[in-house]
């Protein structure tokens, strides 16, 4: 719930924005600016639902509070954790808790359960570790789970985790892919079964002035497990964690934003990084003509982030952004991008989709 992050995905376009199933983590305190506030802090609670209401209103979102169980008391989850929903759908957020295998303990369950909405077809997820897929436990655990909640499988979706896996070889990955979809299929018929991964690196790859590409393994993979299994693309969606790795470093700011665009393409990221020195100005005007002269370009009506870059490209007194621009930048053509390219794997177009529930759930981010 970073603000260039909010703030890309509500500069989407009306028809890939439904197309998408946002997962919108709520950081610890410690990651949270309290001089540009997206989080009202409460007495007993973060308030989420005025930035949610701002950037995603009346569209179906994961809210993943992992990361803020301890911090606010899992003794006392009752206390604070439906009331933070009830506060976000109240605001016209269609928010729907997800959690962790491991965070759905005696402890816990009965604070998850209070927070189901009551009016979503879609009433909760459960994040399942690529670890936690080969335990010989996870189908009496889910059930038990399920039951616990007094949810059925056609109420939820479970997300296959890929975060810590090995994608350096989307071949060997894609059938560990297939394998996943199966198991899960098998434990119960499921509202959606999500594959969420990500091979982004965890440190910068490019160098001051040049460009990198990365390849986008976790998609090339989940689209080898599309072809391996022609069925898989109507029934497991494809996640990932936008233009970003797995990795949650939380409480890391201080530093100086590196310039540069993550720049997402049918196959790879374009990493391109300004040069050291210079004004910011100059160093991105370097940067948006670098990635609009290369052949990767999209083309400025592809979305709104490419007209931005497209226009910084022409105009070199055109102003730079900031470094919540370019996460903005990142996540809004990432995101189209990887949209148009599930609507080709599909053989669907996104324009022409229709506007149910059903056919929307494409992406997770």
């Amino acid at each position: 719930m970073k603000a260039g992050e909010l703030e890309g995905v509500r500069q989407l376009a009306p028809d890939v924005a439904d197309s998408v199933l946002p997962r919108f983590i709520v950081p610890p305190k410690k990651e949270r600016n309290d001089a540009e506030p997206l989080l009202i802090e409460m007495v007993e609670m973060p308030d989420i639902s005025v930035a949610l209401a701002a950037h995603w209103r009346d569209r179906p979102a994961l809210i993943d509070a992992t990361y803020i169980l301890d911090e606010y008391g899992r003794d006392r989850l009752a206390a604070w954790l439906p009331n933070m929903f009830q506060r976000a759908w109240a605001a016209g957020v269609i928010a729907v808790p997800i959690a962790q295998l491991s965070d759905l303990g005696s402890a816990e369950i009965q604070a998850f359960r209070a927070s189901i909405p009551g009016q979503s077809p879609l009433k909760f997820a459960v994040c399942v570790s690529s670890d936690e897929l080969v335990g010989a436990e996870l189908r009496t655990t889910l059930l038990n789970i399920l039951l616990s909640l007094g949810l059925n499988p056609a109420d939820c979706a479970v997300v296959a985790d890929f975060a810590s896996a090995e994608l350096s070889d989307p071949m060997i990955a894609a059938p560990i892919i297939s394998g996943a979809l199966e198991t899960l299929q098998e434990i119960g018929a499921w509202r959606h079964i999500i594959f969420q991964g990500t091979h982004y690196p965890e440190v910068n790859p490019a160098k001051d002035g040049t460009v990198e590409i990365w390849p986008r393994n976790e998609w090339l993979a989940w689209r080898e497990a599309v072809r391996f299994d022609p069925t898989t693309a109507d029934y497991m969606i494809f996640g990932d964690y936008a233009a970003d790795c797995a990795k949650m470093a939380f409480g890391g700011g201080g530093a100086p934003a590196i310039r540069h665009i993550r720049y997402t393409t049918p196959g790879a990221w374009r990493v391109q990084r300004a040069v050291k020195a210079g004004k910011d100005g100059q160093r991105m005007h370097g940067v948006y003509k670098a990635i609009v002269d290369s052949g990767d370009f999209a083309g400025e009506g592809f979305s709104s982030a490419d007209t931005f870059i497209a226009n910084g490209a022409k105009n070199p007194t055109a102003g730079p952004g900031n470094s919540t621009t370019w996460r903005q930048l990142n996540t809004t053509h990432h995101i189209t991008q990887v949209v148009s390219d599930i609507a080709k794997v599909r053989g669907i177009s996104i324009k022409k989709a229709p506007a149910s529930e059903e056919t929307q759930l494409g992406l997770l981010v």
